[in-house]
């Protein structure tokens, strides 16, 4: 080929090239009502998305920021039994010889925590009690916390201040001890000390979200004197490190490996802010799903309005064959068109983000201690570019492939515009764009289980929805051609069933939006109703643990003989680690968790487990797989080589375990064995001792433990009563009052909920603004229909009745089947994510129905008003 050749084949090249830009801006110039519909529904679809990816990067940031004030350390060990000496000269053997600490000033001091009850004015309530070394420390600058402070209520920051601990019968306590107590002395164990300070700000309470248990500070030496901690308390010894230099990943990595003991936790500031974020972390990738339906449904609106466009581009497609552009040219035309407004359109959703994120920030200030930057993060740019230009094109190409497959004679044929037969060929397009919405399904949940259920519940819904849209619309066409004959009526059903894409559009995304909105209130008066302790029969009031072996018999009988109440699930805890399953060792995992059930599984391996025996089943337990107990353990029965063990069903699923595993655990560093007999299922929310594990009795009744029992339903005033004197008798057994734990849970879910709420009503209003759309478009492509018929006699009100009740029926049908799906799912969900019962509501399902319906009408009346403006003579 001569180079003039090539010469002119790539100034053609550059020719067609702008040719097509510049067709593609054109399109965008002169279809302005397409392109602002265009537009506006895909800004609204991105906006929830992107402030959802912005929240959690800046809420990160945020905690990333005060990770050193969380911890109040470079490094914390800690765990259920102090570190033993040859632990604690490895750890800090490793640390010196990474250059981490300095051989000749280890800054190191340790502390103990535990749960413990305090006797003030007003009676005893559970407190966590926390130690400062004064024992062993070095030097006075050395007082944990290291980074932070506890603001005092004499105005001092211990230790930023001050570095004095509270003086030898003295404490320090959060201000709401004493206010519920109603004095300063509080008795702690035998003795009396006196508040001489009030912790007024703890910059480790990440929020102040009410703890289930206010903190007391206590010297350590006068909590040895207490007489609270005893053999088998349930005490948590903390290790808290100064360093040299931060530590990575690497080493903690090293860390847990040289440890080898998954009942010890290694924490440096980074995964401990973390840790506290993992409540809005849930609660963000739930809000995360819930803005991928908003986009979802906005997507339905692009879906409609792109293919009504390319529909009616049907000359100008045959123009352009007609003047020499191919298909390829062609198809590069379009694609730049969706490109470029695709890009406009998530400008304008980041745009719009900029606007909404300050007053969301400014809402989030009544939840959230501290105020979170005005920020747009990479992230939630990547997600809105990823998602607005990735996601719309995919979901275009499909339409655009199908545009130009005809043939140009056949494109200037009489076709309407709404035709469009999904054949086999043209489906398969859509796949790539099927696998990018299930991708972000599971990355915005965060979570393969979660985003997988949520994909298949949509996919389901969808393809129901379709098939009874299209049953509803042949069945009603026989009837109103029959039976009913009212021209409105009739004309109304035969646009509904001529039109399908742009009905099945309108119908799904109402349907889906209607049955979001009803799933959030459903699953949470569940949720409710199974935590409502203080109006289900059959749930303890108050929950005992710490219990010593020596006091069982005397509290059971204190409560047979005074209370008249018995002790409820008296059951026994031995703490214990998993050493190896099938002969396995398992090891601390230390690999990167990229999803919430990756976490969980590590969670649950890295931590130590409880372990318990009893001869029967509680009513909280169900046998999922295999036979119970059939009695105690026998070691010289030769049928039986391992004592049998039972495992909650879930656990068993998270750390791989099936019946007829067997796992060795250590006890005390005893290694005690256990052969799988039978899996259960636990309701969690009876709040009764509950456990993991159970072995069969005979095999650890000897074994160190505590005892964990409940108290059924009593009144508050006997309670108050019980637990004064539980204190006084048995000072060292702590009493959770079980409504108010429950009560603070239901707070956290009525503020989870509302955000939810708000979510699902954004979901509803891109819905609308899609119905909107949609109506606007679909009535300014009938309006020469609308003319023939002005005249033909029909007056303007009797077209505006008839338009108006498409959309209402439509509206009615779909709200009516998105209620009724939502029970069906609420109940899936439910069960699968939440174990409980469902609880049937019909108030909410019924009031969406008319809400909706009544939304659907008001948005149609606006969409179609100018439109029906229009006079007939335009078109004739």
């Amino acid at each position: 080929m001569s180079r003039s050749t090539e010469s002119s084949l790539s100034k053609s090249s550059r020719v067609t090239s702008r040719l097509t830009w510049s067709l593609a801006w054109k399109d965008i110039k002169y279809a302005k009502v397409f392109t602002f519909l265009f537009l506006i529904n895909m800004s609204i679809g991105l906006l929830g998305l992107v402030v959802i990816e912005n929240f959690k990067v800046s809420f990160q940031q945020v905690l990333d920021s005060k990770a050193q004030n969380l911890l109040g350390a470079d490094l914390e060990v800690s765990g259920r039994f102090p570190l033993n000496e040859t632990q604690k000269s490895e750890l800090e053997g490793f640390l010196i010889s990474e250059g981490i600490l300095n051989k000749d000033n280890i800054s190191v001091t340790k502390g103990l925590s535990l749960f413990s009850m305090a006797r003030g004015q007003n009676g005893a309530r559970l407190i966590s009690l926390e130690s400062l070394d004064v024992l062993e420390i070095k030097n006075h600058s050395d007082f944990f916390p290291y980074y932070g402070y506890w603001q005092l209520d004499h105005k001092t920051k211990f230790p930023i201040d001050s570095k004095e601990p509270p003086a030898p019968g003295t404490i320090w306590a959060y201000p709401d001890v004493v206010e519920l107590l109603g004095t300063k002395n509080l008795k702690l164990g035998g003795l009396t000390f006196k508040v001489s300070a009030l912790v007024t700000d703890d910059t480790q309470q990440a929020f102040d979200m009410g703890p289930l248990a206010p903190k007391i500070f206590i010297r350590s030496d006068d909590l040895d004197k207490t007489g609270l901690i005893r053999k088998g308390s349930t005490l948590n010894h903390h290790y808290h490190y100064k360093t040299l230099r931060p530590l990575t990943e690497d080493d903690v990595t090293h860390i847990n490996e040289l440890l080898d003991d998954n009942a010890i936790r290694v924490k440096i500031p980074n995964n401990s802010s973390q840790q506290v974020g993992r409540i809005l972390s849930y609660l963000s990738d739930f809000l995360g799903l819930v803005s991928l339906v908003a986009l979802f449904l906005s997507s339905v609106g692009l879906f409609y309005l792109y293919r009504s466009h390319l529909a009616a581009k049907r000359y100008s497609l045959a123009i352009y064959s007609s003047i020499g552009l191919n298909r390829s040219d062609i198809f590069k035309t379009f694609m730049k068109h969706i490109f470029i407004l695709s890009g406009l359109g998530t400008l304008l959703g980041i745009g719009l983000s900029l606007i909404v994120i300050p007053s969301l920030n400014q809402l989030l200030l009544s939840v959230l201690p501290f105020e979170l930057p005005f920020m747009i993060s990479s992230r939630a740019i990547f997600t809105a570019l990823l998602v607005g230009l990735g996601g719309v094109t995919l979901l275009s190409y499909p339409l655009i492939l199908a545009a130009i497959s005809g043939r140009p004679a056949s494109l200037f044929q009489e076709v309407s515009s709404s035709s469009y037969k999904l054949e086999l060929n043209k489906i398969i397009h859509f796949i790539p764009y099927t696998l990018f919405f299930a991708f972000m399904s599971i990355y915005c949940a965060n979570s393969f289980r979660v985003g997988g259920v949520f994909l298949l519940i949509f996919i389901v819904s969808i393809i129901v929805g379709i098939g009874v849209a299209l049953v509803l619309i042949r069945g009603f066409n026989t009837l109103f051609n029959s039976t009913i004959r009212d021209l409105r009526w009739s004309l109304s059903w035969k646009y509904l069933s001529r039109h399908k894409v742009s009905t099945l559009s309108i119908f799904l995304s109402l349907l889906l939006g209607s049955m979001l909105l009803n799933l959030i209130p459903l699953l949470e008066e569940s949720i409710h109703q199974e935590l409502d302790v203080g109006k289900t029969s059959g749930r303890p009031s108050l929950f005992l643990f710490d219990i010593q072996d020596e006091q069982v018999e005397p509290l059971r009988k204190y409560f047979e003989e005074d209370v008249k109440e018995p002790l409820l699930a008296l059951s026994p805890l031995i703490r214990a680690r998993i050493s190896k399953i099938n002969d396995e060792e398992v090891k601390v995992d230390n690999s990167e968790s990229l999803t919430r059930e990756q976490e969980r599984e590590k969670r649950f391996r890295n931590r130590g487990t409880n372990l318990s025996y009893r001869r029967d089943l509680t009513s909280s337990e169900e046998l999922v797989e295999g036979p119970w107990f059939s009695g105690p353990y026998n070691s010289e029965d030769s049928s039986q080589s391992h004592p049998y063990i039972s495992i909650e069903a879930r656990y068993a699923s998270r750390l791989g375990i099936e019946r007829g595993d067997v796992v060795e655990f250590s006890v005390m560093g005893i290694p005690v064995t256990g052969e799988v007999l039978n899996l259960r299922k636990v309701k969690w929310t009876s709040f009764l001792p509950n456990f993991f594990i159970q072995f069969q009795p005979g095999v650890l009744d000897d074994a160190p433990k505590t005892w964990l029992a409940s108290i059924g339903q009593i009144k508050d005033d006997k309670k108050l009563k019980i637990q004064r004197e539980l204190f006084e008798v048995f000072p060292n057994v702590s009493a959770v009052d079980l409504s108010k734990v429950v009560n603070k849970i239901l707070t956290m879910m009525e503020q989870m909920g509302l955000a939810l709420k708000a979510m699902s009503l954004i979901c509803v209003v891109v819905g609308l603004f899609v119905l909107y759309s949609l109506s606007h478009h679909q009535v300014n492509s009938r309006l020469k229909d609308f003319a023939l018929l002005k005249v033909m006699g029909m007056k303007e009100k009797d077209l505006k009745t008839m338009a108006l009740r498409e959309f209402a029926m439509i509206g009615f049908i779909a709200s009516f089947l998105g209620a009724f799906f939502s029970l069906f799912v609420a109940n899936i969900v439910s069960k699968i994510f939440f174990d409980g019962n469902f609880v049937l509501q019909f108030l909410i399902p019924v009031g969406s129905i008319f809400v909706i319906t009544f939304l659907c009408y008001l948005t149609s009346r606006l969409a179609i008003r100018k439109v029906l403006k229009v006079k007939a003579n335009h078109f004739l």
